[in-house]
């Protein structure tokens, strides 16, 4: 899968394509290929060390939207659902598939194009648009 990718922090020249294995979903957690992320100026701050040092390679992306394509044991969300979250400091949404434990996919409201997910806000709750 293509992501973007930061081994080291220097801002946003700092980031760059890469190439890293599709995942395959454990117990509790969901594939989602990504159709949208949300890049803000907390994602900047980040890979400019203003939070800190991050591990590193850091993946950016706050907010993801797309589309389940596999789940393993334990997971409230189907493949086929098409979904959305913010995954917080953790980041990781710049890439074409995300898994994750502890996050709560939410239902995309539907009618919605995907071109539409500009503008969407999902700070600690659901994204609103604006």
């Amino acid at each position: 899968m293509r992501v973007a990718l930061v081994q080291q922090l220097g801002g946003i020249g700092s980031v760059e394509l890469g190439e890293l294995p599709d995942p395959t979903p454990a117990a509790g957690q969901a594939v989602v290929r990504v159709r949208g992320a949300g890049v803000g100026p907390w994602d900047v701050a980040m890979i400019s060390g203003a939070y800190g040092a991050p591990a590193l390679p850091l993946i950016p992306g706050f907010e993801v939207a797309g589309v389940v394509e596999s789940v393993g044991d334990g997971v409230d969300v189907q493949p086929g659902e098409r979904v959305y979250a913010n995954l917080g400091i953790a980041g990781g949404g710049l890439r074409a598939m995300r898994w994750r434990r502890r996050i709560t996919w939410r239902a995309r409201p539907t009618g919605w194009a995907w071109r539409r997910r500009r503008g969407w806000w999902s700070a600690p709750g659901p994204p609103m648009k604006g």
